[in-house]
């Protein structure tokens, strides 16, 4: 496999899920390397990175790209069962789940593990990006979807 390190806050969940930042366009090749079947990019409508221009590059390489317009900062439940909806219809397929910096896709995938697997908000602060913790506006989120964990 080839080193998905260069990706920045890259960080492998489990054998079918990694998070990080944008990747640049050679690092999608990384990806098609390292067998990731589908890639779900987490972006806001400022954002200065194209989704066309992944979207074309990755169906090129063969890999699913799905693009989920979400804010980051104010996140809403609808973001929340959205985006469960995508990693449900893909579980079991090899994932990357990415946003402009990694944080975002920590929030998503952290909430995502802590209601589907049961795990602890301790357990997955080790899971994600280094240095990740929910900001008041991400904990409220959590609370409701998972009220006894924060």
């Amino acid at each position: 496999m080839t080193n998905l390190s260069q990706i920045q806050n890259f960080v492998r969940i489990n054998d079918h899920l990694a998070i990080g930042g944008q990747p640049g366009t050679r690092q999608l090749d990384l990806l098609k390397a390292n067998n990731i079947e589908v890639v779900l990019q987490l972006c806001v409508d400022e954002s200065p990175y194209s989704v066309d221009s992944e979207r074309f590059h990755l169906n090129r390489l063969g890999i699913v790209h799905l693009s989920m317009n979400v804010s980051l900062y104010y996140p809403t439940q609808a973001d929340v069962w959205h985006f469960s909806e995508f990693m449900d219809i893909y579980q079991g397929k090899n994932m990357f789940v990415h946003c402009s910096t990694g944080f975002g896709a920590s929030n998503m995938v952290a909430l995502y593990l802590m209601q589907r697997e049961g795990k602890l908000l301790d357990e997955v602060r080790h899971l994600v990006v280094p240095g990740w913790e929910p900001t008041y506006n991400w904990r409220q989120i959590f609370n409701d979807f998972v009220p006894t964990q924060c």
